[in-house]
């Protein structure tokens, strides 16, 4: 308890115990022989009245010599440098490692005293540099720039940086920081109005300090007037824009897209939702109005080309829900061709479904698997007597030993399958010679219910839910399935694959190319959206959109946690550092040495 209390003042408080030595020295000081007095009757009257005036005490001892104090001062004052004393002092720190960490997010691009917030964060960069120094750009994930390099390397990769326009993530970039550095200052240069991450900013202080790194916030925010497209969604039916007035005072403005356009006024604080028909192909959807943040006035959408599929229902007993589904789907026509009947096979997709086997000719399952061989695809529905129509041996499958018996069916996880629940199944077969998209686990077999494979230039689906066996078919997302099959058959992408909004990763099964709206190409397995505009992959065009409301706020307010600790100053870093008495401790003790030495002389003892 004593020695927590001495802490503040002494960095080594045992070291006070050295003061024990004072004690001998007073002991051997008070027990030396007294000395012995000689009487002269010509002094006595003299110093008669001095004698009265002093106390025979102990104490007159010790005040009547000079050296015993200045020995006592001695011992006492080098004791007390033994425990080297100090007092706190507010200290500039010149760190030789630094973690710089740049906010990129979209709002970063609004427009600050003739520049952009982002300009004005690299320049606080630059002049937060150490001697080694790890940069971070700060966005929906962090992202490091450079890793322990030299301060003009650093400077010249800080010049280059360029906004994304996506959210920002200071939390976790804060974290990453640590990893890369064990002393030194972490500096955060930001506008502070939004993280993605709801830990506050406080925490991340309080997590890198309690390791002693000294952090630093500079805050790059400013008045802004703001008008956006804060959200976006297109269908091939309809495109609908919200826009949002984040001004103090009324905003009127065109609001375009392709050959339409409306006229729209917010009050302020208010928000608007307006409908456009979308047009195949690329289209921009632009604010008319002039404000401090561009990088929101403008959305971009891609309503893709539909490839029609002509498509041909082969049966002797017409599903309720199967022919439903596929006239649900856009750039779909499905025919019905009732066994042994078929008037041609000029189609892109084939279904066999409830077929009686004894009325499908082998001229017409040779016709249909030429074309399947040329391109054409073919879905195969299970049902009773499968292996007996000859149907699953011509298209290369096996289907092995039916099993009746109630089960859940499960999915692997892919695009075709995401979102989607297959219910349950009854009766099944064992099919093999197929890639599975879904499966029971019978046992200790996993049977595959659901699976494709190529043949030729073609593909083979088999779907073996036969619908009086099976509660798929009673699902919601029944036609969706089948929706996303012919996308995967034909390359027919939907509004939902084209339009992103910016911070989404894509990803390809292998190295893809991918260019950028800024021209630029990346080869990459996936690739995060992180401009706005179009993105060409493989062919396709990808538009992605900043429609952010967070991100359009750009003159919001900071929280109140983030606001008591943010120092928007320059300079160095300061922190409270022990300053040392020792030296000086030590020179008086010096000095009194020298007087010791002085008054022994002056006694005439040397």
């Amino acid at each position: 308890m004593v020695l927590e209390a001495l802490s503040p003042y002494f960095l080594q408080p045992w070291g006070l115990l050295a003061l024990l030595s004072l004690i001998p020295l007073i002991i051997i000081y008070l027990k030396k022989p007294k000395p012995r007095h000689m009487y002269f009757p010509s002094l006595e009257f003299l110093m008669k009245r001095e004698r009265k005036r002093i106390s025979a005490s102990w104490l007159s001892r010790i005040l009547d010599d000079p050296l015993f104090l200045l020995q006592l001062l001695i011992l006492a004052i080098l004791s007390l440098a033994v425990a080297y004393p100090y007092f706190p002092v507010s200290q500039t720190i010149a760190a030789e490692e630094a973690v710089i960490i740049i906010d990129v997010s979209g709002s970063m691009q609004a427009s600050l005293d003739g520049t952009t917030r982002l300009e004005r964060a690299k320049q606080f960069a630059e002049e937060s540099l150490a001697g080694v120094n790890t940069v971070i750009l700060a966005a929906d994930f962090p992202e490091v720039l450079a890793e322990k390099a030299d301060k003009g390397s650093a400077s010249r990769l800080i010049r280059s940086i360029r906004p994304r326009a996506t959210v920002t993530n200071l939390y976790d970039s804060m974290i990453l920081g640590d990893d890369y550095m064990q002393e030194g200052k972490v500096v955060v240069i930001s506008d502070f109005l939004h993280n993605a991450n709801s830990k506050s900013l406080a925490t991340a202080r309080n997590v890198l300090e309690s390791k002693g790194l000294a952090v630093q916030y500079k805050s790059v925010a400013g008045p802004a007037r703001n008008v956006g497209i804060v959200d976006m969604e297109a269908s091939e039916k309809e495109i609908k824009v919200r826009l949002r007035n984040y001004q103090k005072e009324p905003a009127g403005m065109r609001v375009s897209y392709r050959n339409q356009s409306k006229e729209v006024s917010l009050a302020p604080a208010e928000s608007a939702l307006i409908s456009f028909t979308p047009e195949k192909g690329r289209g921009e959807i632009s604010l008319s109005i002039a404000d401090d943040f561009k990088l929101d006035n403008t959305a971009y959408v891609y309503i893709p080309e539909r490839a029609t599929v002509n498509a041909l229902l082969l049966t002797n007993k017409e599903s309720r829900y199967l022919p439903v589904a596929f006239e649900l789907i856009e750039g779909v026509t499905l025919e019905r061709a009732i066994l042994p009947i078929v008037q041609s096979y000029d189609y892109d997709l084939f279904i066999f479904q409830s077929i009686e086997k004894d009325k499908l000719l082998p001229g017409t399952l040779e016709a249909v698997h030429e074309k399947v061989i040329n391109g054409a695809k073919v879905i195969i529905v299970s049902q009773e007597d499968l292996p007996s129509t000859g149907l699953a041996e011509k298209f290369g499958l096996q289907a092995g030993q039916r099993h009746s018996q109630s089960i859940a069916v499960q999915k692997i996880d892919s695009r075709l399958t995401e979102g989607i629940e297959f219910g349950t199944v009854s009766r099944f077969f064992n099919a093999t010679g197929i890639n599975p998209v879904a499966y029971v686990q019978a046992g200790n077999s996993t049977v595959t219910v659901i699976g494709e494979r190529s043949e030729g230039s073609g593909n083979v689906l088999y779907f073996g839910l036969e619908e009086p066996y099976s509660t798929f078919h009673f699902e919601l997302m029944y036609p969706v399935f089948w929706k996303r099959i012919l996308e995967d058959f034909f390359g027919r992408l939907g509004t939902e694959d084209t339009n992103f909004e910016t911070g989404a990763i894509l990803t390809f099964d292998s190295e893809t190319p991918v260019k950028r709206p800024d021209g630029s190409v990346a080869n990459a397995k996936s690739i995060a959206l992180g401009g706005t505009g179009f993105y060409e992959v493989e062919g396709k065009t990808i538009a992605a959109s900043m429609a952010s409301e967070a991100e359009s706020d750009i003159g919001g307010t900071i929280t109140p946690q983030d606001r008591d600790i943010l120092q928007v100053k320059g300079g160095e870093t300061e922190r409270k550092a022990p300053y040392d008495l020792t030296p000086y401790l030590a020179l008086i003790a010096v000095l009194l040495v020298l007087g010791e030495l002085a008054v022994i002389k002056y006694r005439g003892d040397i």
